[in-house]
């Protein structure tokens, strides 16, 4: 667990760089999006949509900085990782319930606890996969 643990730390070292240019492209896919939609309102004469959809391309302009991209990222890969810390710790607690379980050798409570161990495991993988990808 504990190589695991050094592993996903070092990935997530090397992934920050990558993750802040994901996050500029971001804004420029966001802004493609609403002047692909501006092109189709125009082409149908749609006023009203062509007003909304143009004031969404200049407030995209103004407030879709790569540096608040960046600052919105690391804040999510904090969260992440919070997330992960706190799931690691529940895996550990449903570890020992197992293990508790075993030894009172019920095996109703452990193939719950086996069940339980097996989807926190499931979701602190998802979970980690979120963080890097």
């Amino acid at each position: 667990m504990k190589a695991l643990s050094t592993i996903l730390l070092l990935l997530a070292l090397f992934l920050v760089p990558a993750g802040s240019a994901a996050a500029y492209k971001d804004c420029r896919a966001q802004e493609e999006s609403i002047k692909r939609q501006l092109e189709i309102a125009r082409s149908y004469g749609n006023k009203h949509r062509i007003a909304g959809l143009e004031r969404a391309l200049y407030k995209a302009q103004r407030n879709c900085t790569e540096e608040k991209q960046r600052y919105r990222a690391k804040e999510e890969r904090a969260e992440k990782r919070e997330e992960i810390a706190e799931l690691r710790e529940e895996v550990r607690k449903l570890e020992q319930e197992l293990k508790e379980a075993r030894i009172k050798g019920d095996p109703d409570k452990i193939a719950k606890r086996e069940r339980k161990l097996r989807e926190a495991m499931e979701e602190l993988v998802t979970t980690e996969r979120e963080l890097f990808d």
